[in-house]
């Protein structure tokens, strides 16, 4: 960029920061700033932290407005992700670098960002991590855990996640629907005709070596949904509680 030009862009941006400085646009921000981090991240906020004067530029910074994080969470996640993977306390080193993001093959075709989840983790905010419907795009391929600078087991945790956000009755209607034929059947997927037809012309038998093969097999399938509390998770959330 020339530099005439680069020197009237710089004007310009001095002039409309006199302007919100002058007109109180500024201070609306800081007050907007200090509503969103109370409401929206749900953190306490420490009035006697002293900040930078609106007078004297926009200078807060979150560090100076967060007085404590809600931490509930964060250990909820590493004690749970702990009983069935290893270094999930790794989660609280995350530097925010996004490998992970930048090299999630999800992330390119939805709206999902692991980063996101792993800083709401570490923020301890548990309801923006649950109840959100992207927590589901990830596809397990375990890319950014690869990947990690950090060793953080990232998608372990977002497995962790979404075993926490199922116990916690939140679970999308089709994921009710897979594991509803998982308890009346056994299996997940069911056989139909057409199904037996393409398993035929590939040479194979027409069940697969399940519970469709073994029926006795079911009842015991369906004693250990039951004891592990499966059963009741589904009907629960089948009828919406």
């Amino acid at each position: 960029m020339p530099r005439e030009e680069r020197g009237f862009w710089i004007r310009l941006a001095i002039k409309r920061r006199k302007f919100c400085v002058e007109s109180g646009v500024a201070s609306r921000f800081l007050k907007e700033r200090k509503h969103f981090y109370r409401i929206c991240l749900n953190v306490e906020l420490d009035e006697a932290q002293p900040r930078t004067s609106v007078k004297k530029g926009i200078g807060v910074s979150s560090s100076q407005l967060i007085k404590k994080f809600d931490t509930d969470f964060t250990n909820e996640v590493i004690e749970y992700g702990s009983k069935f993977f290893e270094d999930v306390e790794n989660v609280r080193s995350c530097i925010q670098c996004a490998t992970c993001t930048g090299s999630c093959p999800s992330g390119r075709e939805t709206a999902w960002r692991v980063r996101k989840l792993i800083r709401q983790v570490q923020l301890g905010l548990k309801k923006a991590a649950i109840k959100n419907d992207v927590l589901w795009d990830c596809t397990t391929c375990y890319t950014c855990q690869e990947r990690c600078p950090r060793l953080i087991p990232i998608t372990d945790i977002v497995r962790a996640v979404r075993n926490i956000a199922v116990r916690n009755g939140i679970m999308l209607p089709r994921h009710v629907q897979v594991a509803g034929l998982m308890v009346k059947h056994g299996h997940a997927v069911p056989i139909n005709d057409e199904t037996k037809a393409v398993r035929k012309e590939l040479g194979l038998s027409e069940l697969p070596p399940t519970v469709h093969s073994f029926p006795d097999a079911l009842g015991e399938v369906r004693k250990l949904l039951d004891e592990t509390g499966f059963t009741k998770l589904i009907e629960e959330a089948s009828k919406g509680g």
